[in-house]
């Protein structure tokens, strides 16, 4: 029967939970106080981690003893305005939260209001412009906030450069395509403008040519964009469900591919067509003289390739070195085998379990995990792998004579080394004999023995809280246990037995080690806790590698995008290079065949057509190997295990385009010499 109602109050200096019942009945209540910050005078913080515990903690006081099935409804009050950015990618709060009392944001306030925006806003969201709203907290936050700014923006800012660059790269295409366009024209244009059209006119003739190229370019972009995506997203986080609506194209982002497609029309069509009526011109004027052929009929296309292949080169450079990132990262030694690892997100304290419980509910969990078929080991723990996790604490050191040394802490129930992989390096690891009865002991990990016991076999020293009172021993090799970004800490594992009743953490972590599939056991193991814990809040279930991937999310996003781009401005530029080559021998046809009269060789016209694409491949390479040596630099905060300016990278980026130089000149050389003769001759 649900007869209960929850209420919680996070307030200014403490959490407050009232259970009640149907008549409105206090039924039983928990408080918990946290401190408050002043950073300076005007400025009030409050820590994150201290208002979560204090909300788990006053949930446990005011739900002990009590059935968490018979809460019929759940009411929480928080903060005013009190402002916390969050890190998505692992959970964990950046910098402290700023409480609605702070008045640090005024100035900025005093500003927007000196520039007007006041009466703006509130028509906008009804509110006025003071400190006390959230909007410039999150400002201050983002502008202030030790490296917040460059972490959410950083990826953003080269992946919009990207963009740019394959726009002016495809822009450039089409501006040489017009102006191949312009050259054939030219007698068209002398006509009209011996019928007495102006150059206006013709210029928004042609102009009116480039906007619906661009407009209907940008509308198939549109279109292939709703289904690419889509498929990106997949391919980025994973999976085969619903994604989020931000992943599908809306009216802003149709609005800004109409805005580009327009700017790009007008500022890649008005060369083209002022060339065209100078050609129209000259043809007026000039009778039948002959059109300009070889170097000077090409010479601004030549000066366009050149800029593609830069821009490209750039483009490929930096799509090299973050797929590598990428690469490095996935080969990073987490410490632990993830491969045929469950983990299982557990929040016991909502549940109402008291925390003396912790040691008999996980070795409840791990006899039920163990008794899935295909289960081989499992083992329970307040500190997940890969989970951010970031509880430590003070602890005395033998032999150190400073009290307070930090340790990060890990309780975790026996056979956890076994079912998290990772290897023993020296004593033994926990059994069942360590109990709360038993003598208390521990094993560090290797970060944590070279910091207090260099060049020492650290098993058989002693560590504790307030006294030395736990002995080491045994040593394990070091897990990353925050993210794979993040090295490892210097960690204590204790045995979730001895754990003190009223210690933080909470029990957080079942790892479950599978012979079968990961996603197929991953059902069977959540009806398994289910069975044995019914009202225990149980979270995510899912294999150790999505979550490792779910970790490198930005990076293979930037990847993923970073070859995408790559791929498109590559093949741009060997188009590119292909039409401006194989223009230059439609136009130098009669030279050609002139030449193969007067006995030139089909080896020396090949040599003819290879050296003017070698001489453009060279230019445009050599630019963009020096741009991108300048660029690269803004990459340095993306890049993982390789540096910017990396040898090998420019080498293969060489070899590529050198090669698509060499297949982009094939066609317009073997045309070149198909070139007949007498044709030519006659022509002349």
């Amino acid at each position: 029967m649900q007869d209960l109602i929850l209420a919680i109050d996070q307030g200014t200096t403490g959490t407050t939970v009232l259970l009640l019942d149907t008549a409105r009945t206090v039924r039983a209540r928990g408080y918990r106080e946290f401190a408050q910050i002043y950073p300076r005078p005007g400025e009030v913080e409050h820590d994150p981690e201290a208002i979560w515990a204090s909300v788990t903690g006053a949930l446990g006081d005011a739900l002990k003893g009590f059935d968490s099935k018979r809460i019929a409804a759940i009411g929480i009050t928080n903060q005013r305005e009190t402002t916390l950015l969050w890190d998505r990618a692992d959970g964990r709060p950046v910098g402290n939260a700023i409480v609605w009392q702070d008045r640090r944001t005024a100035p900025m306030c005093a500003e927007l209001k000196a520039a007007g925006h006041e009466s703006a806003l509130r028509a906008r969201t009804g509110l006025v412009l003071d400190p006390y709203f959230s909007a410039t907290k999150i400002r201050w936050m983002l502008e202030n906030v030790s490296g917040l700014r460059a972490r959410f923006s950083d990826a953003l800012f080269v992946l919009t450069g990207m963009v740019v660059l394959v726009l002016l790269v495809t822009c450039a295409n089409i501006a040489n395509l017009q102006l191949a366009r312009a050259a054939a024209h030219a007698r068209d244009m002398s006509i009209r403008l011996s019928l007495g059209a102006t150059t206006a006119r013709l210029v928004r003739q042609c102009l009116t040519e480039s906007l619906a190229l661009a407009l209907l370019g940008g509308a198939a972009g549109v279109w292939v964009s709703r289904w690419g995506s889509s498929v990106l997203a997949r391919q980025v986080l994973g999976g085969s469900g619903e994604l989020p609506i931000v992943f599908a194209p809306d009216r802003r982002v149709i609005g800004f591919a109409a805005a580009i497609s327009v700017c790009a029309a007008l500022v890649f069509g008005l060369a083209p067509a002022f060339r065209a009526i100078a050609a129209g011109r000259r043809a007026t004027l000039g009778g039948n003289q002959r059109e300009p052929s070889g170097d000077s009929a090409t010479a601004g296309m030549r000066w366009l390739v050149i800029a593609q292949l830069a821009l490209s080169v750039a483009l490929v450079s930096a799509a090299l070195l973050l797929g590598r990132t990428l690469i490095n990262f996935m080969r990073i030694d987490p410490g632990f085998a993830p491969a045929g690892l469950v983990t299982v997100s557990l929040d016991p304290i909502p549940s109402g379990y008291p925390r003396d419980q912790y040691p008999a509910l996980g070795a409840r969990l791990v006899d039920a995990a163990r008794g899935v078929p295909g289960v081989t080991a499992a083992a329970a723990s307040t500190c997940g792998l890969i989970a951010g996790c970031s509880s430590s604490g003070g602890y005395r050191v033998e032999g150190i004579a400073e009290p307070a040394q930090t340790l990060y802490r890990n309780w975790v129930t026996p056979e956890y080394f076994t079912t998290a992989g990772i290897p023993l390096i020296g004593g033994r690891a926990f059994t069942d004999r360590d109990t709360a009865n038993s003598p208390r002991v521990a094993v560090i990990n290797e970060s944590a023995a070279r910091r207090y016991f260099p060049g020492q076999n650290p098993v058989g020293r002693r560590i504790g809280s307030s006294q030395l009172d736990t002995e080491i021993v045994g040593l394990v090799h070091d897990a990353r246990t925050q993210s794979l970004h993040d090295l490892p800490v210097p960690m204590a594992y204790t045995p979730l037995a001895q754990k003190p009743p009223n210690q933080q953490p909470s029990l957080t972590n079942l790892d479950v080690r599978v012979e079968m599939p990961a996603a197929a056991m991953e059902p069977a193991l959540r009806a398994a806790i289910h069975r044995a814990e019914p009202n225990l809040l149980v979270g995510d279930v899912t294999a150790m590698s999505r979550r490792i991937a779910r970790d490198l999310t930005r990076e293979r996003l930037v990847a993923w995008l970073a070859a995408v781009f790559a791929a498109m401005t590559l093949l741009l530029a060997a188009i590119g290079l292909y039409g401006v080559l194989s223009y230059g021998v439609a136009r130098r046809s009669r030279e050609i065949g002139v030449r193969m009269a007067l006995g030139a060789r089909p080896v020396e016209v090949i040599g003819m057509i290879a050296a003017e694409s070698g001489r453009l491949a060279i230019a445009g390479m050599t630019a963009g190997l020096l741009g991108t040596a300048v660029l690269s630099r803004s990459l340095a905060g993306l890049l993982f295990g390789i540096g910017p300016l990396d040898p090998s990278t420019f080498v293969l980026v060489t070899a590529a385009f050198a090669a698509v130089t060499v297949l982009a000149s094939c066609i317009p050389a073997r045309r070149a010499t198909s070139v007949d003769p007498i044709v030519a001759l006659r022509c002349e």
